[in-house]
C-alpha cells in the first residue's frame, strides 16, 4: 500500500521535499551558521535555485525562485521585493537557459550558477548601493564580487545536482 502512495504521487512528494532543502537552506543562510571570511556571506538559496533551475526545468526554477525570494525578503529589512523579483527571474533563466540550450551536466550547472550569482549581486549593488545609497564601486570591488566566488563553493554540495 505505501509503494502504491509513493508511487502514484512521487512528484508531488519531491517539489514538497524541494521546497523543503529550500527552507532548511534559507535558514542556515540566515542564521549565520555558515562560515563568513572577511564579512562574506553566502547566497546560497540563489546557488539552489538555480542548481533546481538549470537541473529540473524553468517551472521548477520559477516556484523555487519565487519562494526562495520570498523567503529572502520576508527578512530583509526593506528590500521593496528586490529578492522576489530576481530570484524568480534567475530561477526561470536558468530553467529555460538549462533545458534550451545547456545539457544536464555539472559544468553547465556551474555555469549558470556563476552567471546567476554573478547578475544577483551586479543588480544588488546597482540597486542597494547606487541608486539607494552612494556606496560606489567599493561595496562591489570589497563585497559583491567576492560574494559571488564564495558562493560558488556551495554549488558542489547542492543535493539537486
Amino acid at each position: 500500500m505505501k509503494i502504491w502512495f509513493v508511487k502514484r504521487h512521487k512528484d508531488a512528494l519531491t517539489y514538497l521535499f524541494l521546497g523543503l532543502i529550500l527552507f532548511i537552506l534559507y535558514l542556515f543562510q540566515n542564521v549565520n551558521s555558515l562560515p563568513s571570511p572577511l564579512g562574506l556571506i553566502p547566497a546560497i538559496v540563489v546557488v539552489y535555485v538555480a542548481v533546481c533551475g538549470s537541473v529540473m526545468g524553468e517551472y521548477i526554477g520559477c516556484v523555487m525562485g519565487f519562494m526562495g525570494g520570498l523567503l529572502c525578503d520576508a527578512s530583509a529589512p526593506s528590500s521593496y521585493c528586490f529578492n522576489l523579483v530576481v530570484i524568480t527571474a534567475l530561477g526561470i533563466a536558468c530553467g529555460l537557459l538549462g533545458t534550451r540550450l545547456f545539457t544536464k551536466r555539472f559544468i553547465c550547472t556551474l555555469t549558470l550558477s556563476f552567471l546567476a550569482l554573478l547578475l544577483y549581486f551586479i543588480l544588488q549593488w546597482l540597486v542597494v548601493g547606487v541608486i539607494f545609497g552612494n556606496e560606489g564601486f567599493y561595496y562591489l570591488l570589497r563585497y559583491a564580487l567576492p560574494s559571488v566566488l564564495y558562493s560558488l563553493l556551495y554549488v558542489l554540495p547542492c543535493p539537486a545536482v
